[in-house]
């Protein structure tokens, strides 16, 4: 008897948790939203939603916004592949009507994503919605840009530079007619120069 009734505990307790890790949910019901939780009911069992990867900025303005659309709308949730929930909160991508509402809060100023990783699903909507982020990657690639380019003058002067050299040294041996000498091109210059005083 005892192991029949862990059994269904057992079950109960996993029933919901296999839904949600199906990824996408649709058609959610909300039961509450205010500015300290959202709530929405899953198979019968409430959970607090959080917005994943979202970084409120402005709470009351976000908020509200937030709490207008999912009671108005046809709410869709989407668990990450790399999100891992537990108990009663649902960390989740939040669609609305099939666009995402983490992209529409950054559109508006009043959150912006949490973390640029963009092994998430959905950062690289994130990411075009935030001004301020694609400014900083643009400066980004433009001062690795400039970073190699200076790498690849500095390598060329240095190749040039030892070419030079060797020419040098290959002219200064010929015109020493095919003799080595011990004190190399400067010793060849002087001989040059003694050889024209005495004429």
């Amino acid at each position: 008897m005892k192991k029949i009734l862990f059994m269904l505990c057992f079950l109960l307790f996993i029933t919901p948790i296999q839904a949600i890790e199906s990824g996408v949910i649709e058609n959610v019901e909300v039961e509450s939203c205010n500015s300290q939780t959202i709530q929405i009911r899953i198979t019968n069992k409430l959970y607090k939603l959080s917005l994943f990867n979202t970084l409120i900025i402005d709470k009351t303005a976000a908020y509200k916004y937030i709490c207008n659309e999912l009671n108005k709308s046809v709410v869709t949730i989407e668990i990450d592949p790399l999100v891992n929930n537990y108990d009663n909160v649902l960390d989740a991508w939040v669609f609305v009507d099939g666009e995402l509402l983490q992209s529409k809060l950054v559109e508006k100023r009043v959150a912006k994503p949490a973390s640029l990783n963009k092994n998430y699903k959905y950062t690289d909507k994130m990411i075009v919605s935030d001004k301020s982020v694609i400014a900083i990657q643009n400066d980004y690639e433009i001062k690795k840009d400039i970073n190699k380019r200076g790498i690849y003058f500095l390598i060329g002067l240095l190749i040039c530079g030892c070419l030079c050299y060797i020419v040098i040294i290959i002219l200064g041996r010929k015109a020493h007619n095919g003799k080595e000498t011990t004190r190399g091109i400067n010793s060849f210059w002087k001989k040059r120069k003694a050889e024209k005083t005495r004429t």
